[in-house]
């Protein structure tokens, strides 16, 4: 436990909760393994790409996003829904939206804790 980078990863995959940074092109940036559970995806098949394809169709989430880029705002239960790969299904989340900050504390992206309900 001495690499804190291999200390943060651990941490993010034992999360219960799935997980998302996303840039501020609402590309997925990183995810941890729960989001491929709960969406039934492979992570080759999401990550880079619009985080619209996982919540399609749902601008509330889109601009809570671009909220959070702009103001640094956090937002709790904000409801969506998750679109599975396959078979094609959605499934009720509740997401958490806060601001990825750098060291200066300028915004980088945002992360996105997905909670299955």
């Amino acid at each position: 436990m001495n690499d804190p980078e291999h200390l943060h990863q651990n941490i993010l995959y034992s999360l219960i909760d799935g997980v998302l940074l996303v840039s501020p092109s609402l590309i997925i940036q990183e995810a941890n393994l729960t989001v491929e559970d709960l969406f039934h995806r492979s992570r080759e098949s999401f990550i880079h790409r619009s985080l619209e394809e996982l919540f399609p169709h749902q601008s509330h989430v889109l601009d809570k996003v671009r909220k959070v880029l702009v103001t640094g705002a956090c937002y709790h239960d904000v409801e969506a829904e998750g679109v599975r790969n396959t078979p094609s299904s959605r499934f009720p989340v509740n997401l958490t939206l806060s601001p990825f900050l750098e060291t200066d504390d300028s915004i980088k992206g945002v992360v996105v804790l997905v909670k299955n309900m």
